[in-house]
C-alpha cells in the first residue's frame, strides 16, 4: 500500500516563508506536471518522514490534490537528517 501525503497548495515563496512553514511542521514541495505550470505545495512533515522511512517512491496525494505521484527528488539539510524540500511528479497506472 502506498503512503498517503496530505498536500495543501501554497502561495507564499521565499526563504522566510519556508522557514515559517517548517516551524509549523510542514515541508515545502513542488508538484511538476508536463505541459502545465508547477504547483507549490506544503506537506505534513510527519507524513514525508514516514514515506522516506518506508522507502516509498510512489505515494498517494490527498487534500487539495488527489492523484498518485512519484517522489522525484528530496532536498536534505547539511547533516542529512531533515527533509527540507520534496519534488513530486504525477504517475499513472501504466507507468
Amino acid at each position: 500500500m502506498a503512503d498517503i501525503l496530505t498536500v495543501t497548495k501554497r502561495e507564499a515563496t521565499g526563504k522566510r516563508a519556508m522557514r515559517k512553514l517548517r516551524e509549523e511542521k510542514q515541508t515545502p514541495g513542488v508538484y511538476y506536471e508536463a505541459g502545465k505550470e508547477s504547483v507549490p505545495v506544503s506537506i505534513l512533515t510527519k507524513e514525508v518522514d514516514l514515506a522516506v522511512q518506508h522507502g516509498s517512491r510512489v505515494v498517494e496525494l490527498a487534500g487539495d490534490m488527489t492523484s498518485s505521484a512519484m517522489i522525484k527528488a528530496i532536498q536534505w539539510d547539511a547533516f542529512g537528517s531533515t527533509v527540507l524540500h520534496v519534488d513530486l511528479t504525477p504517475v499513472s497506472e501504466g507507468q
